[in-house]
């Protein structure tokens, strides 16, 4: 069985800024996502239990720790199994 969900077209998708906390970090970055219907929202994604990481693009990291500067990097895999807290960076 084919999912739509699945086969995204770049005209179909939208990038949309979200935190993600951990119990080491604070992640700032983009998520693609549907335009619209099914696993549109940040939370469907949070909640894809056929997903082991969550993709993410232009990453600004941060330790909780120290007080050391944030981090960035192009693109960040997040254990979706370690994180805490996410939500739309708004």
């Amino acid at each position: 069985m084919h999912d739509e969900a699945d086969s995204i077209t770049p005209e179909s998708k939208r990038s949309e800024q979200v935190v993600v906390e951990t119990a080491t970090h604070v992640v700032r970055g983009r998520v693609s996502l549907p335009t619209h219907g099914y696993r549109a929202r940040f939370s469907d994604l949070l909640n894809r239990s056929d997903l082991d990481f969550l993709a993410l693009t232009d990453v600004e990291r941060t330790r909780c720790s120290d007080d050391s500067a944030p981090t960035r990097h192009s693109f960040l895999a997040v254990a979706r199994g370690s994180v805490l807290f996410g939500y739309p960076d708004e």
